[in-house]
């Protein structure tokens, strides 16, 4: 069975970051070759714990092998926080409104600003998960999984910013039945890649120089068809003009 593992970088919340997710699709055969270099790469370098982003970034020659050796592809999707701050919620006004406040039940200020920000921010969560989550979701399935010939698939998927259960949900909705959410990605090798690779992509749409060398040696070869009219890689949740910078920075990472 096919195993797809994802992890993302940077908070929804944020909406001076991206919050980029990467996902890895792996066969059986060439996972086993992943877990044998990662743990080959913990003992070399005495890290006993989970490799992470900053790790490859500090010590990226010695890390090679993770890359050159075992095959597998990668998806992005990336949303930019700001669109969904922008967008206008009709439950989100009347839960910033004073009017919410009359039913709150209380006559103490401090406790209704406390109640209407946990309303307001419980909204906004729920919003991004159903709207823009579920769309990074759905795409990267069009994009890994091939339906046509009944590919069985296994998800993976790092603790995520919402409720398990309200995203486990979601991705039933999406038709993916077999899903794993994992609370310890340190026993997950193909979670630390997911992980890796989101790290270096938040740091490659920023230009780092480091991401970049990381992006081209390592990485590129791996995508998958970046110019895929259904599924272009990297892929852009929800294009508008706020996007547009992104857009055109993807170009070039495409170019690299």
């Amino acid at each position: 069975m096919i195993k797809i593992f994802s992890d993302e970088s940077g908070s929804w919340k944020n909406k001076k970051n991206y919050y980029v997710r990467a996902w890895i699709k792996i066969d059986k055969d060439n996972y086993d070759n992943l877990i044998k270099e990662v743990l080959f790469s913990k003992y070399k370098l005495k890290k006993t714990t989970e490799l992470k982003w900053n790790d490859i970034k500090r010590n990226y020659d010695n890390y090679r092998n993770i890359f050159e050796i075992p095959s597998f592809h990668v998806f992005i999707t990336i949303s930019k926080p700001v669109v969904f701050f922008e967008r206008c919620y009709k439950v989100i006004d009347y839960l910033s409104s004073d009017e919410v406040e009359n039913h709150l039940g209380t006559h103490d200020t401090n406790i209704k600003l406390s109640l209407k920000e946990t309303l307001v921010s419980s909204a906004q969560n729920s919003l991004f998960l159903h709207h823009f989550e579920r769309h990074h979701i759905r795409t990267a399935k069009m994009a890994l999984v091939e339906t046509n010939n009944n590919e069985k698939c296994e998800f993976f998927i790092d603790s995520p910013q919402f409720f398990k259960n309200q995203w486990e949900k979601v991705v039933k909705e999406e038709g993916i039945r077999n899903i794993n959410i994992v609370e310890k990605s340190e026993n997950y090798p193909g979670i630390q890649i997911a992980d890796i690779i989101a790290g270096c992509f938040q740091e490659l749409l920023k230009n780092d120089p480091k991401a970049k060398e990381i992006f081209a040696e390592s990485i590129k070869n791996k995508m998958c068809d970046m110019y895929c009219p259904e599924c272009p890689n990297p892929n852009i949740v929800f294009y508008e003009n706020s996007t547009e910078s992104l857009a055109n920075r993807i170009k070039q990472i495409r170019n690299l």
